[in-house]
C-alpha cells in the first residue's frame, strides 16, 4: 500500500509540475545529447552559443527565451545568520515569484 501511495504522489507531482503558470503548455525546456566515449547522453543543458542563435533565428517560435544555471545550494549571510536553499540564477527576462 505504501509503494502505491508513493507512486500516487509522485505521478501528481509529475502531473502538476509548473501548474503555477498560466499558459505552461507552452513552456519547453531544450535537451542537448552528446558524445562521451562512445555513450550518447541527453541532459538539459545547452551550450551558451544557442542562445544567441535561437533569439537570432528562431524568434518567430519563441515569446521568451531565458537561461538559467544548474540547480545548486544557494547560500544568503547576513552577520551570524545564515540561509540555505536549493535554486537557480535565472536572466531576468524570467518570471517573477
Amino acid at each position: 500500500m505504501a509503494v502505491t501511495i508513493m507512486i500516487g504522489l509522485w505521478v501528481d507531482s509529475e502531473l502538476s509540475y509548473n501548474d503555477h503558470f498560466p499558459k505552461k503548455s507552452k513552456i519547453a525546456l531544450v535537451y542537448q545529447s552528446q558524445n562521451f566515449n562512445d555513450l550518447i547522453g541527453t541532459h538539459p543543458a545547452i551550450p551558451r552559443p544557442l542562445e544567441a542563435a535561437l533569439k537570432t533565428g528562431y524568434m518567430d517560435n519563441f515569446k521568451h527565451i531565458i537561461m538559467s544555471s544548474w540547480t545548486f545550494d544557494r547560500y544568503l549571510a547576513n552577520g551570524d545568520v545564515s540561509i540555505s536553499k536549493q535554486g537557480h540564477f535565472i536572466q531576468k527576462e524570467g518570471p517573477e515569484s
